[in-house]
């Protein structure tokens, strides 16, 4: 049995309304519908201190999706440093 895992910045978790965006996150949901996966990424949260994170897990169908907050500097230093 295969199984996609996704790692990306951004999950998209479905709230059941139908999305009207397009490109790669509409692929990787489809993609994640037909075979079944994981979707790791941020949640859009910050936190303070590395202790504060946490991963939330939801499950809808075939595809777990696992998030986490980034702490401010790894928010800083990365996200809105180095990788843009």
């Amino acid at each position: 049995m295969s199984k996609l895992i996704i790692l990306s910045n951004r999950v998209t978790i479905p709230n059941g309304q139908k999305t009207t965006a397009g490109g790669l996150a509409v692929a990787i949901q489809d993609a994640l519908d037909d075979i079944g996966g994981i979707w790791l990424g941020w949640n859009g949260e910050r936190v303070h201190k590395q202790e504060e994170v946490h991963f939330n897990i939801f499950r809808k169908d075939k595809v777990d999706y696992v998030t986490c907050p980034l702490t401010n500097s790894q928010y800083s230093d990365y996200y809105a440093g180095f990788a843009n």
